[in-house]
């Protein structure tokens, strides 16, 4: 895909969507966005790569569509809005003399994003930021045990169902003590598959509710963006993989931000005793994936300062999880659980 430059987005919001607008560039790990400001509200244009499979960003479109009715108390609503061109198009092919690639425009989601909310460094506020976040995750997935889309059933390297494919990995570990707790976690973790898809829910999941893809608004969560990693997995995996990232800012008690994300997806969604059972071992094996896929990009881009910007709070949490019996720590978290739901 050619670069695309701000007065080009304009001509493409102007002709596709009739938009005009102040238009600023916005930071993206492997695509072209940015940020419109009109008159009638503001949006994302954004711009794939032709690297991607055009299915695949129209399973993105669908769940957000099937989402869209979904807003918090005060009418906002609680993922991006996805904005057909005036010709009913959701996802349209950027014109050839712009470069390959795709091209969408989705609503806004104004706040700030969870990792510079301020609320998180305090305990108290951290604690309704957790509760925000489970309940929001739990109302989703609600939502979404009535959706299906063939691309949900992709194969995709940040589903957790595919971790096996990483344990060749571990040896390129250089930290001996890490290496050894990477590989006992994801060797429990692939001793426990086949049990696992006998007994524990799938569904489609969001699959990165990650510190910079929730939106925070007066010290709660409000919203989750970006379903670019969206596949169908172990519900549980959804609560796993938000609770990795909230833990990391609670060095003292990280298996409270989980109980309180999983007590309050639980009160909206109820979660099965098998799940409750697979959630610590799932956020062991989610860091390990972390980890091991951070490791591998790495090594194809070792130039590249951000690809490592957030493995040293990873690894911590892994380390310290990891001296936490596994039987000890359920009890652990149950009995916190507990203590939420009372609260």
């Amino acid at each position: 895909m050619s670069i695309i430059h701000a007065a080009q987005a304009a001509q493409l919001l102007q002709e596709y969507w009739q938009l005009q607008g102040e238009i600023s560039a916005l930071p993206s790990y492997a695509d072209c966005n940015f940020r419109v400001r009109c008159a009638s509200g503001e949006y994302v244009l954004k711009i794939a790569g032709p690297d991607w499979n055009p299915q695949d960003l129209a399973l993105e479109n669908a769940a957000m569509q099937h989402l869209a009715e979904m807003c918090n108390a005060d009418g906002s609503s609680m993922f991006p809005a996805v904005i057909q061109t005036q010709d009913g198009r959701d996802l349209l092919p950027l014109p050839p003399e712009y470069g390959k690639g795709w091209l969408r425009l989705l609503s806004f989601v104004p706040g700030r994003v969870y990792a510079e909310a301020p609320e998180k460094e305090q305990a108290v506020s951290r604690a309704s930021l957790e509760h925000s976040l489970g309940s929001l995750l739990g109302k989703m997935h609600a939502k979404l045990q009535d959706f299906a889309h063939p691309q949900a059933q992709r194969i995709h390297a940040w589903n957790l169902q595919q971790l096996v494919q990483l344990a060749d990995d571990i040896v390129l570990l250089q930290d001996t003590a890490l290496r050894e707790i990477v590989s006992r976690h994801v060797q429990y973790f692939v001793r426990q598959q086949l049990h696992w898809q006998r007994t524990l829910p799938q569904a489609v999941l969001h699959n990165d509710a990650n510190d910079y893809n929730l939106i925070v608004r007066q010290g709660r969560v409000v919203a989750l963006i970006d379903f670019g990693d969206m596949c169908y997995s172990y519900r549980i995996a959804e609560v796993a993989i938000a609770a990795c990232y909230a833990m990391t800012y609670a060095a003292t008690d990280p298996l409270q931000s989980a109980a309180n994300i999983a007590a309050a997806f639980d009160a909206e969604l109820a979660l099965h005793e098998a799940e409750w059972e697979a959630l610590f071992p799932m956020i062991c094996a989610r860091l390990c994936q972390s980890i091991l896929m951070a490791e591998r990009a790495h090594r194809a881009d070792p130039e590249n300062p951000y690809i490592l910007i957030s493995q040293p709070a990873v690894r911590r949490l892994l380390m310290q999880l990891d001296q936490m019996p596994r039987n000890l720590a359920l009890r652990q978290l149950r009995l916190k659980l507990k203590e939420s739901e009372l609260c």
